[in-house]
């Protein structure tokens, strides 16, 4: 398993940030099996290069966020919903964050200006939202490439907008 340098200064408190609460409490830090190391290794670069603190949940001090790395059934409620997932959540692949600092937009296009330091990252969901709210934190994962697509291509996609083109998501402030 991958120990991060910058984004966790301890297993412990990586398994805290990306599990939810009902996992972390069953398993602890065996509980990171269920995480993809290169979402864990992107989180950490991101944590480097950007050189501020970065929030996946936030449980362990209090806070609301307590979904925003690994989801299982409990996430879903039901077998069904859970199996009709196609989110990379379900496979410890994508990660929801906020920086402190930085809008959500700012980080998604400092990503896609910098994607040389980010070969993992296949997937980010843009804003606006399908209600058309901003979206104020970012989604990242790191799921398989389809062999069609340039290796450093990231696949953007709005809920408002369906795909768009990385010159959109920078263009317009997705």
């Amino acid at each position: 398993m991958y120990e991060p340098k910058y984004f966790a200064t301890t297993l412990d408190s990586l398994a805290k940030q990306v599990l939810p609460e009902h996992i972390y409490n069953k398993e602890g830090v065996a509980g990171l099996r269920h995480m993809d190391e290169r979402i864990i290794i992107t989180l950490d670069i991101l944590r480097k290069e950007l050189g501020k603190p970065i929030t996946v949940n936030s449980w362990s001090w209090g806070g609301e966020r307590n979904a925003s790395g690994y989801r299982d059934i409990v996430y879903y409620g039901t077998l069904d919903s859970y199996a009709h997932s196609t989110s990379q959540h379900k496979s410890g692949r994508a990660l929801d964050f906020q920086v402190k600092g930085m809008t959500a937009q700012e980080v998604r296009y400092f990503i896609l200006e910098n994607k040389e330091m980010f070969p993992y990252i296949k997937f980010l969901e843009v804003g606006p939202l399908s209600s058309g709210q901003d979206m104020n934190w970012v989604h990242i994962d790191c799921r398989m490439q389809d062999a069609w697509l340039e290796n450093d291509t990231i696949i953007c996609w709005s809920p408002a907008f369906s795909y768009v083109t990385e010159e959109t998501v920078k263009s317009n402030k997705l």
